[in-house]
């Protein structure tokens, strides 16, 4: 079980919501549109799917470090990002070895879609 160290927050119990002061909300917009027939609303509720699993997993991992960004200055986190940004960046745009007989497209379009990144709402939670 988490709890922090800096703010005595956690472990998480049921209807945390209600009782935790400050709070954050955060809103986010996620339209899918896939305009083939017989696989629209296949298609669309997956990626909807997927991308509410990606914002819980990734609020879960910011509570879990609350401790090492809790108490930097809006610019400090924004230097935090763009440093793990590029590190990731430099790591999914690493290209492994191919033989000569392989197709090299193969690695370059799982790089390219490995590339998009987010910013996370971490500096909003800090007062």
């Amino acid at each position: 079980r988490f709890r922090s160290r800096k703010t005595m927050r956690g472990p998480l119990k049921r209807n945390w919501q209600k009782n935790m002061r400050p709070m954050m909300c955060a809103y986010k917009l996620v339209t899918a549109t896939f305009d083939y027939f017989g696989l629209r609303s296949k298609v669309e509720d997956f990626c909807i799917t997927y991308e509410k699993n990606l914002f819980l997993s990734s609020h879960r991992q910011i509570f879990c470090w609350i401790d090492e960004w809790y108490g930097l200055s809006e610019a400090q986190i924004r230097q935090v990002e763009d440093q793990e940004m590029a590190s990731t960046n430099v790591a999914t745009l690493r290209k492994p070895k191919m033989n000569d007989h392989e197709n090299s497209s193969t690695a370059s379009a799982s790089a390219s879609a490995a590339t998009t990144t987010a910013r996370s709402q971490a500096g909003g939670g800090s007062h």
